[in-house]
């Protein structure tokens, strides 16, 4: 119970008992006054109930308002009345939000530690998080706006979907554990702000509920495929270089530059090997059509994924093709270089099964004996120089178009569950 509900609770209490001992001392029958002051006392009760306590008591207030202003003209004139009237409606709404204030630390401070356990979430946990000690300007970013707009804001964390870059991969931890506190502080600031624009605000908290699904999905997805990942750069470290996430840029044609993101790339003297992880847990077989898309289904032959494959290698094999082809002196035809490019797609779901393309589908467990079959084409200087080049090519973090895990980041994600999980809670409280 909020502290608007309290204060509506007491007024209701205070007026009923008000009224039974008046009509008492009028001579009214006990029995019948104590069971009209009771439904009267009931029916205030139920208007708590059905409408917003906050706005019961704006209008209870008007009336005591404009009672003062009748009370008052024959004596103290129009504007004297108005001004009086007035004095008393807003003293009486900054009573009410002080003793809100009051009643909401006193209930809610002493219990934020049993609640955040609840969730799983320990508070020394949150307070000693290093990203929110040391990213004071994200701090500082989010307490300077409204907090119906911080409600807004943070539906866009996931910046590939929306279109926001980051300046570091750690900004949605940071984000989010911020949040967590936030959300428990000030949840009675946002329910005013809520109270003060009832549409929006219901607005918001849908597109919180709904957005808040689709980043834990999305969060889901992506740890899958990090380990997808993991996995292949583990099986290919013996056989050469390797480097994971890489970004660099890419012409793609008619005056468009962009990034272009590679899963794991192994150089090695057998030749450059880009692969395109796919970590796909939900689907039981996957094959790749004549027109190049990746289609993956379940055990009832259901589809769950469809992706152009084809599009995404050939985009991998340009990128690291062509900042070798102007990058690098080697002896020999000038497209060597990409002939010893291979682009290839890996299975990384080993109950999965994969039904066609066998000559560029791999599994992660024969990807050694495959790869060992190419014939060695770069030397060892050959193999350091390409490494150099692609490492030092690498789009700065602030340019990428979404982030990147780190060693930070990847023990933390269990907290940041439980985080969105306690914050997803209390913003459907605020309904």
């Amino acid at each position: 119970m909020d502290g608007y509900h309290k204060i509506w609770m007491v007024l209701a209490t205070i007026i009923c008992l008000a009224f039974f001992i008046l009509n008492c001392f009028s001579g009214a029958g006990i029995l019948g006054n104590f069971l009209f002051s009771f439904l009267l006392w009931g029916g205030f009760l139920l208007l708590g109930v059905w409408f917003d306590p906050y706005d019961c008591l704006q209008v209870l207030f008007l009336m005591i308002g404009i009672f003062v202003f009748f009370r008052l003209l024959p004596t103290d004139g129009f504007w004297g009345s108005l001004i009086a009237a007035g004095v008393a409606f807003f003293l009486l709404r900054w009573l009410a939000s002080l003793i809100d204030d009051f009643l909401v630390r006193r209930s809610k401070k002493p219990n934020f530690t049993k609640k955040l356990n609840e969730y799983g979430i320990n508070l020394d946990e949150l307070n000693e998080f290093p990203a929110i000690a040391q990213n004071a300007i994200v701090r500082r970013k989010l307490s300077n706006e409204d907090y119906s707009d911080l409600m807004m804001r943070q539906l866009r964390l996931v910046n590939d979907q929306f279109n926001i870059n980051y300046d570091d991969e750690m900004e949605i931890v940071n984000r989010l554990i911020y949040l967590t506190h936030e959300y428990y502080y000030n949840v009675k600031k946002i329910k005013n702000n809520y109270n003060e624009n009832i549409y929006d605000n219901f607005a918001a908290i849908d597109e919180f509920s709904e957005h808040l699904s689709d980043l834990k999905e999305e969060y889901s997805k992506i740890t899958v495929g990090n380990d997808g990942e993991n996995r292949v750069a583990n099986a290919v470290n013996g056989l050469g270089d390797v480097i994971s996430n890489s970004n660099v840029w890419n012409d793609y044609g008619a005056g468009h530059t962009n990034r272009n993101q590679q899963d794991v790339i192994l150089i090695s003297q057998r030749g450059i090997f880009i692969f395109e992880v796919k970590n796909w847990t939900t689907s039981r077989y996957i094959e790749e059509t004549q027109s190049g898309y990746l289609i993956g289904r379940d055990k009832y032959d259901k589809e769950t994924h469809f992706v152009n494959v084809a599009q995404q290698i050939l985009d991998h094999k340009k990128a690291i093709g062509n900042l070798l082809n102007d990058n690098l002196s080697m002896d020999g035809e000038s497209g060597e270089i990409m002939n010893n490019v291979h682009s290839l797609i890996v299975n990384a779901n080993d109950n999965c099964r994969v039904l066609s393309h066998r000559d560029t589908i791999f599994n992660v467990s024969e990807l050694s004996e495959r790869l060992l079959e190419y014939p060695i084409c770069f030397n060892p200087n050959e193999v350091a120089q390409i490494v150099h080049i692609i490492t030092a090519s690498q789009v700065s973090e602030q340019n990428r178009n979404h982030y990147i895990f780190n060693e930070e980041l990847i023990p933390n994600l269990p907290l940041v569950e439980r985080c969105l999980r306690f914050i997803h809670d209390i913003g459907q409280s605020i309904r």
